[in-house]
């Protein structure tokens, strides 16, 4: 009898949202279907989280001298070994931009089982970054990837006990050593971790909820989680929404969406594609509670270093970093919006929630792919060809965000068609109008017999 309660209780929440007077959300528009006197949902506010993903690789085993790039840094080869003038350097360029953290490609430290001198270096170098005053902030990009065995098929199976434990091992030592401190970019006090190529990740539930759970023991709070999942492969309705909840991941991104394999959709076209594929990942993520963070790069070139056959994709005068740009405003001005309606339905059903602490509470995030890896030509940091140019567009278009008028609208796909979301006025608003109020203390006597008849049944 309690579960065919339980069961109910979405279908009465079903009956509320159809029934009540609403609004329409949809990638394409939202439209009013209110009373005309009513007043509009309004756009997000709140400004954005900007990170740009940042390599602590220089010098590292000669990386300028192995790997050729397709521009020159305004500051030389650098080597980010040789005291804090670089660094400090780094960190002002990035808050004259509006970069808000630092988003560092780490490959673990505190683990028996990796011997890699590599890893130790670029794990100081983060303590480096860490004790910066008056820079932004810090966060770790987990490459587990660098530091254990993988399938033929590029599979990362946290079931292999070594993996797991090098995942664990890497995870708590990050814990004990950066996720405390004062200069560690944190979301409603959870310290972000980004976990790259998470969508290769396989049999990995047990592995990551047993080190989240032992991080929350030693910290005291959950990390918030933004698996790096976004691919051109599989399909929204195919991604493991589920797995992804199992372990409380709050975000989803693409480190990085170019594909060589598939030439038509890079090159100038590459804005559009990319943009059409966080809206289909949205179908998915919202539903789940899962926030999506689109990622943004002035252009990419790694002829140099892999081949003049590989596809390129301009820069454009800059005019590349304002379409995508441009592309992602969506999620940043409505995705909050229409999730915010999705969290205030979830107390309705919230008693039946496994889902640690209740529901996520989001800060809206863009990636900027990158502040420096210069081999693949994404680079915004400063160089002898382009001048301090994407600084100065980041720094103009993330100002420009609260003036931005869209219709929290996105370009149809392939067959026109743009993905809706129903959403009752009353949750999208966060309040109910009078109307709405009559209706629903009508309706609560029907709710709560239709209820009792379930458990007497």
């Amino acid at each position: 009898m309690i579960r065919a309660t339980c069961a109910a209780v979405p279908f009465l929440f079903l009956l509320l949202s159809l029934a009540a007077p609403g609004v329409t959300a949809e990638t394409g528009k939202i439209t009013k279907e209110a009373p005309a006197d009513a007043e509009a949902p309004k756009y997000s506010k709140q400004p954005p989280l900007v990170g740009a993903y940042y390599f602590n690789w220089y010098d590292i085993e000669q990386q300028w001298r192995r790997y050729p790039r397709a521009h020159d840094p305004k500051l030389g080869e650098y080597d980010l070994a040789k005291g804090d003038t670089i660094i400090d350097q780094h960190h002002a360029w990035a808050k004259e931009a509006g970069i808000d953290f630092f988003a560092m490609l780490w490959t673990g430290a505190g683990s028996q089982l990796v011997q890699w001198a590599r890893a130790d270096e670029l794990d100081s170098r983060v303590a480096d970054h860490l004790a910066v005053k008056d820079g932004v902030k810090t966060a770790l990009v987990y490459n587990l990837r660098d530091v254990v065995s993988t399938s033929h098929h590029g599979a990362i199976d946290l079931s292999d006990k070594d993996n797991c434990q090098i995942f664990h091992e890497h995870i708590t030592y990050a814990a004990r050593t950066h996720f405390t401190h004062d200069n560690y970019v944190k979301i409603n006090g959870s310290p972000v971790l980004v976990l790259h190529t998470m969508r290769d990740y396989v049999n990995y539930k047990e592995c990551l909820r047993l080190t989240f759970e032992q991080v929350e023991e030693d910290i005291g709070t959950y990390p918030y989680i933004i698996g790096d999942a976004v691919w051109w492969s599989p399909g929204s309705d195919k991604m493991p929404w589920n797995d992804y909840k199992h372990v409380n991941v709050s975000a989803i991104t693409a480190f990085n969406l170019v594909d060589h394999s598939q030439p038509s959709k890079m090159g100038p076209s590459f804005a559009w594609y990319g943009s059409q594929l966080y809206h289909d990942v949205i179908k998915g993520a919202l539903p789940a509670g899962i926030q999506v963070v689109p990622m943004v790069m002035p252009g990419y070139d790694d002829t140099k270093l892999r081949g003049a056959s590989q596809t390129e994709i301009p820069r454009a005068g800059g005019a590349e970093f304002v379409h995508q740009w441009k592309q992602m405003l969506w999620f940043v001005k409505c995705q909050p919006l229409v999730q915010g309606a999705f969290n205030r339905a979830k107390p309705l059903i919230g008693q039946f929630s496994k889902k640690r602490g209740g529901m996520t509470k989001h800060q809206t995030i863009v990636m900027v792919n990158s502040f420096n890896e210069w081999h693949e030509g994404t680079e915004i940091e400063p160089s002898t060809e382009f001048g301090t140019q994407f600084l100065g567009l980041l720094s103009a278009l993330k100002a420009e965000i609260p003036n931005e008028q869209l219709s929290c609208g996105k370009e149809k796909d392939a067959k026109f068609k743009a993905a809706k979301y129903d959403v009752p006025r009353w949750l999208l608003k966060g309040e109910a109008t009078p109307t709405d109020r009559v209706f629903l203390a009508a309706l609560h006597p029907f709710l709560w017999l239709f209820v009792v008849a379930l458990i007497w049944v």
